[in-house]
């Protein structure tokens, strides 16, 4: 994906707002897409990671940075893994977390709501 940070996250923003309403079989199909893309596009994911290895290493990281920053056929497909195990959670949203009732009788629920984006920050831990 090209563009300026600003205009991948005006997107993803965009899109989390599309996917917020979908019924959880489909934001299930959504996660195992994104799963199976992962394994299926490793090799240009490993070879994108490659330049950022080179520019790690010239840029004076050190070689636990650059341990954590390295994708790996393992670490791909154990972040594909914990997007099929976050489609195999029960779905959350709407949920009823509290019900309170005022002494007016105001009847307030507290439900559950998308989280929005989901994010993976591989230069961090890309494994976990």
């Amino acid at each position: 994906m090209k563009g300026s940070m600003k205009e991948i996250i005006a997107k993803a923003k965009n899109a989390a707002r599309v996917l917020s309403i979908l019924p959880e079989e489909d934001k299930n199909k959504v996660l195992l897409a994104m799963a199976d893309a992962l394994v299926k596009d490793r090799k240009s994911i490993k070879e994108a990671n490659k330049i950022d290895l080179e520019n790690a290493s010239s840029g004076g990281k050190n070689a636990a940075f650059i341990d954590r920053l390295k994708l790996t056929d393992k670490r791909i497909e154990d972040m594909a893994a914990m997007f099929k195990n976050v489609a195999s959670l029960e779905d959350p949203v709407g949920k009823l977390i509290e019900n309170v009732t005022r002494p007016n009788g105001l009847s307030i629920d507290k439900v559950r709501v998308p989280i929005g984006v989901i994010g993976i920050i591989f230069e961090s831990r890309p494994n976990v």
